[in-house]
């Protein structure tokens, strides 16, 4: 992986462990939420990290937010 470790990117982005979901990648959220909230999943497998904006908060001016990992809105999307 080019550029600083994900212990590097976690101390210094502030960052801390939200859990794990099944795509074999690592949840962190940022340790001081702001209005423009995020999450960052980092890939253990191909050792990748995606930064994810939230979208749709820009009316509720909170000063944090929660984050359920492996939430399914709907079961008939995942019925084969």
């Amino acid at each position: 992986m080019n550029g600083p470790s994900i212990y590097t990117y976690c101390l210094l982005g502030g960052l801390y462990f939200a859990g794990m979901i099944d795509t074999n990648e690592i949840v962190f959220l940022p340790s001081q939420p702001d209005y423009d909230p995020y999450v960052v999943c980092y890939n253990i497998e191909r050792k990748t990290m995606i930064r994810v904006e939230i979208q749709g908060t820009e009316a509720f001016k909170v000063s944090g937010f929660h984050i359920f990992l492996n939430h399914v809105e709907n079961v008939k999307l995942i019925q084969a």
